[in-house]
């Protein structure tokens, strides 16, 4: 009765559902703590032809309902395991430190992270992985799910009428919701600002490209940083690199994405922060992502497939006129809003005296030029 796992499979026999009864996970809900990973094996990946008209598959009710116990959910597609299962539920009970990292390690896209991991956990001698068909660079594929995916869940019963397969896809494919139509002015407090240089429709997206245009860090590598700038604090470039990170960046811990990103080359970097409700134009997209009720839909295909691009992607909140300043809120630049004390009062200092954290060159060039 006392026993807590570190990790629990279960292994869904070919068409009994009984193993995916709700009750069932509730009771193996109560047999994990904050480092308990859950992984439910059933079936394998939908197809066109499976679409259900009129019903939805018990597999994914059952997914549903994990989102709702577990603090991260990942869907995982190991193809060459067929006929085997080859569909996976990934859960994750907490968000607690250890449960994060868990979390963090199995979504990375990094395979020879992984793979170092592997080599590390095996006895000296061996000469090759006991896998037959995996490594990390396999684990890399298997954790993106493929188009397929989207298809099927968007023509079912219960995708088909979501905002994130009625409005979000079709206004991403429409490049006329795709807008660039900004400049960067200089501005005696603030530095830099962008602003429109024609009306920018509510609903349409502002500069886009930002997410192709990141540099991105996932937990392992932030992690790392931090300790080597700890252990070699006479390199100071890579404090600046932190830095350069921490001023431009945002913390990013959900959708399969996890640990810092910011753009290198995007004029979205110069969006100011927004101090009050009426100045705020443009935020992440979250509208056509959520059900009925208002809750993201975190294991629909469409969010799942795009962790990067929906981590950076900003909409305009209301209709912009050409010459407007795009202002956004920086409180959603951490991970939990609000718990990070040093930006609260960074964001505070900042609309009281209008001034970031990069110095401004009264000769009008922005940032000072010495490094």
């Amino acid at each position: 009765e006392d026993a807590i796992f570190d990790a629990v499979f279960v292994d869904v026999p070919i068409g009994n559902t009984e193993w995916l009864r709700i009750d069932l996970h509730d009771a193996i809900y109560e047999l994990t703590d904050e480092e308990t990973m859950v992984v439910v094996g059933d079936g394998s990946a939908p197809s066109l032809a499976t679409v259900q008209d009129d019903s939805i598959l018990p597999r994914d009710l059952l997914a549903r309902h994990v989102v709702t116990n577990h603090a991260m959910v990942h869907m995982y597609d190991e193809p060459l395991s067929k006929p085997l299962p080859s569909t996976y539920i990934v859960s994750f009970v907490s968000d607690q430190p250890k449960g994060a990292m868990s979390y963090a390690m199995f979504v990375r896209k990094n395979g020879p992270a992984i793979d170092v991991d592997f080599v590390n956990s095996m006895n000296p001698g061996m000469k090759t992985i006991p896998t037959l068909i995996y490594d990390g660079t396999t684990h890399v594929g298997y954790i993106l799910i493929s188009r397929v995916w989207e298809q099927w869940f968007c023509r079912s019963e219960y995708g088909r009428k979501l905002a994130v397969c009625t409005e979000f896809l079709p206004m991403w494919f429409d490049s006329e919701n795709h807008r660039y139509d900004f400049e960067v002015r200089q501005h005696p407090v603030k530095g830099r600002s962008l602003h429109a240089t024609k009306a920018i429709s509510k609903g349409q997206y502002v500069i886009p490209n930002d997410a192709a245009l990141s540099l991105r860090l996932d937990r392992q590598k932030w992690e790392a940083l931090n300790k080597f700038i700890e252990d070699f604090p006479q390199a100071t470039l890579y404090k600046d690199v932190r830095d350069f990170i921490v001023i431009y960046g945002f913390e990013s811990e959900a959708l399969g994405v996890t640990g810092w990103a910011t753009s290198i080359a995007c004029n979205n970097t110069f969006c100011n922060h927004a101090c009050t409700d009426a100045e705020e134009n443009v935020h992440y997209v979250t509208s056509a992502l959520a059900d009925s009720k208002g809750d993201w839909e975190y294991l629909a295909p469409p969010v799942m497939r795009r962790g990067e691009l929906l981590s950076v992607l900003v909409e305009a909140t209301r209709d912009i006129e050409a010459g407007e300043e795009i202002q956004t809120d920086y409180s959603t630049f951490r991970t939990v809003v609000g718990d990070d004390e040093a930006h609260n009062r960074f964001i505070e200092s900042m609309c009281n005296t209008g001034e970031g954290y990069v110095p401004v060159d009264e000769s009008g060039g922005g940032e000072n030029e010495e490094l």
